[in-house]
């Protein structure tokens, strides 16, 4: 969440940098081919971390000399070879050497923005790839199904005293089954799902069993072995099934009796098998069968053929209709009460919880705002997001012990808690895999994680609970169907109309939408190319393109007004922000599009190239600037590693493009807050993981300020 604190992190650089300026003498007075060293000194007051440069008369960058080394306090005396950053020799000039030295803190805090765990690293935080597909619970403890989760178990556990703390259930670093189906009977917790890295077309479905005790997997006597496409095997996996359409819809466990129930939706069947042999006992026949549901008397509720309806269970697996029916055709997630008075069921067409007696089917309350979101993105406590205009989301509904329940608000990445006549009490929320956070950059109060909308008090310390952020927007409802799923809403910021405009790509282009208080995202007529964005006063930037050889420039046109609609206008006459020198591979220039900010308060456009190197560009800095109107660089930094490079993280403000990374998901985004440059590094599979690293850069003079973040190995 460092984000939310570049505002006051500025203010705190600007403290602590202090940037000594050296006179060096001409390294190379005789006009010969021969560098000549020059000697240069600096004091410290205190001890500090310092980077060192030498530069031109006019500001700008020729060598950097040393990133982010600690110097004891007192005077200090360096030596620069009089090179330039390739090995050349300096041209023969007059040049200052400034030392950037620092004492800045950096106080990581995860993800706590959206997430209500305790701690704020570790492998006690809540979190996953996706958001929870189920619960179930037995004691004083919930086990949930998370899904895909990529890299980590898609399953963990929690105690009821502390929900807010988990463990992990399975092997660590491996894509194991998606859990998307969890039951239990108190001895075993039966996880229901599939090999997610496998051919969908013919998935390899099963169900696995873990102790209650000790969380170790069971042994079926009739269990077989399915081994997972990118991760282990299981040894002994019940109602497996290696075929199309197989994926499993429901998944219930007699408590009491002896039977395991799995519903198989597309293929109309529901399996009855042996809950501790993993035996097949019966294949039932239930037209397009979906969720099912074990009461406290060990009956069996079946959501089939636009209807719920409740069975007796024989003793040979058979099933007799207890003749109560509830007419429902959009269930979605059943749940009964401790007591075995009420049936819970998520109606999926009304987005609402809905309660029935369990012995007759009479209909008792509803909980839940008519619609969801579908027509206002204003996040309450009695809404839920179980649909939007693209698909349906795979939801569930957990009774505790002490008869309070657990709502699915999926949409929302979290699971809300109510009393037994739907007073809400609390929440554990943590989200999802994010592809894009923005900041409205004429509101930093106003903070954006994909479609979700959170608003921050920065004068109280960032926590879980305390008030510090609240979730109070869902913009995804009416989100189009053909949006890039690694693209949502960027870009986004308050214009002098009052109306709050982002982006949204689809395809190649970007679609201004404006996000309406009240109601819900408003595609307008605008569409931008893909490398187009707009800065704080909503001027246009765009780029052309990036080609070796030829200039990159950046153009600006003025925003004029308004429309009829009350969007923007902009001139049509473009004026230069900044253009490169003929672009060799070596230049920090946007090669895929920009990712973040380009100007800082001093008014030097920033070019950062977040790619590894590939297709003969990129091999070289990843961050650069050219002053306001200018056309060459000031400085240049970010240098790449060797492609072959095998280590640690880099700790001295490099870009990695070794350690396994994947050309398109090595950098982040550049975010600036007044002369402050904070450049992210995600790191897709590097070193088979990833990486949430951030680099801090002074952008006057491209000097190494900091490094602060985590690699996924720090979350074991």
């Amino acid at each position: 969440m460092f984000k939310t604190k570049l505002a006051a992190l500025a203010a705190v650089c600007i403290a602590y940098f202090t940037i000594f300026s050296v006179n060096a003498q001409t390294p190379n007075t005789s006009g010969n081919n021969s560098a000549q060293k020059t000697n240069f000194s600096f004091s410290l007051k205190d001890a500090a971390k310092t980077s060192a440069g030498v530069y031109f008369k006019d500001g700008t960058l020729l060598r950097t000399l040393w990133s982010g080394l600690p110097y004891a306090a007192g005077k200090h005396i360096e030596q620069w070879d009089g090179l330039d950053d390739i090995g050349n020799l300096a041209p023969d000039s007059a040049y200052d050497i400034k030392v950037l030295s620092n004492n800045v803190q950096y106080e990581w805090e995860g993800a706590r923005i959206g997430n209500t765990s305790t701690a704020l690293t570790g492998s006690t935080k809540l979190r996953l790839f996706e958001p929870v597909r189920g619960i179930a619970i037995t004691g004083n403890t919930a086990y949930f199904a998370g899904g895909y989760n990529e890299g980590w178990p898609g399953q963990f556990k929690v105690s009821l005293s502390d929900p807010n703390s988990k463990t992990w259930i399975g092997r660590m670093k491996s894509t194991d089954q998606g859990s998307d189906y969890v039951a239990t009977d108190g001895n075993y917790v039966y996880w229901g799902g599939y090999d997610p890295l496998e051919n969908m077309a013919t998935p390899e479905t099963f169900v696995f069993a873990t102790q209650v005790t000790n969380d170790a997997q069971v042994n079926f006597q009739k269990g077989v072995p399915a081994t997972m496409e990118w991760g282990g095997t299981y040894a002994s996996t019940i109602s497996y099934m290696h075929a199309a359409n197989a994926i499993i819809t429901g998944l219930a466990v007699q408590k009491q009796g002896s039977y395991l129930f799995v519903a198989r939706g597309n293929l109309n069947q529901l399996q009855v098998i042996n809950k501790k042999s993993g035996q097949l006992i019966q294949t039932l026949s239930f037209s397009n069968i979906k969720k099912c549901v074990i009461d406290q008397e060990d009956n069996l509720w079946i959501g089939y053929d636009l209807k719920v309806e409740k069975f007796k269970i024989n003793t040979n697996g058979t099933l007799t209709s207890t003749g109560v029916k509830i007419n429902n055709s959009h269930m979605a997630a059943l749940a009964i009460s401790p007591d075995n008075k009420t049936l819970l069921l998520s109606d999926m067409n009304s987005q609402q919880v809905k309660a029935y007696n369990n012995y007759d089917g009479s209909f008792l309350w509803s909980l839940g705002d008519m619609g969801g979101y579908l027509t206002d993105a204003s996040v309450t406590d009695r809404k839920f997001y179980w649909k939007d205009v693209r698909d349906e989301k795979l939801t569930y509904l957990t009774y505790l012990p002490d008869g309070t329940f657990y709502v699915g608000d999926v949409g929302n990445v979290r699971t809300q808690h109510y009393k037994a006549n739907g007073t809400f009490i609390d929440r554990i929320m943590f989200l999802q895999n994010v592809y894009n956070t923005s900041v409205d950059k004429a509101n930093p109060k106003r903070i954006f994680s994909d479609f979700l909308e959170f608003e921050v008090d920065y004068s109280i310390p960032m926590g879980a609970n305390n008030g510090s952020w609240k979730l109070v927007k869902n913009w995804g409802a009416n989100f189009g169907a053909k949006y890039d799923q690694f693209n949502k809403i960027l870009n986004i910021t308050t214009l002098k109309n009052g109306k709050t405009y982002g982006l949204v790509r689809i395809q190649d282009n970007y679609y201004l939408v404006e996000l309406v208080e009240g109601g819900v995202l408003r595609y307008t007529d605008i569409i931008f190319k893909s490398r187009t964005f707009m800065i704080a006063d909503g001027t246009k930037i765009t780029n052309p393109g990036t080609v070796l050889g030829i200039p990159c420039a950046l153009l600006k046109y003025k925003l004029l007004g308004y429309n009829s609609k009350n969007d923007p206008i902009w001139s049509d006459n473009a004026e230069l922000l900044a253009v490169s020198p003929p672009v060799t591979a070596k230049d920090p220039v946007p090669w895929e599009g920009f990712r973040g900010d380009v100007l800082s308060e001093s008014g030097n456009v920033i070019f950062f190239d977040y790619t590894r190197s590939v297709n003969g560009h990129s091999s070289g800095y990843h961050l650069g600037a050219i002053r306001n109107g200018d056309n060459k660089w000031l400085w240049k930094t970010a240098r790449s590693t060797d492609l072959t490079y095998s280590g640690p993280f880099p700790a001295d403000g490099s870009f990695d493009n070794g350690n396994g990374v994947v050309a398109h998901g090595a950098g982040g985004p550049a975010l600036i807050s007044g002369n402050n440059i904070f450049w992210g590094y995600h790191g897709e599979f590097w070193k088979q993981s990833q990486t949430n690293k951030w680099n801090h850069v002074d952008a006057n003079t491209g000097l190494f300020v900091g490094q602060f973040g985590v690699l996924t190995s720090d979350h074991q």
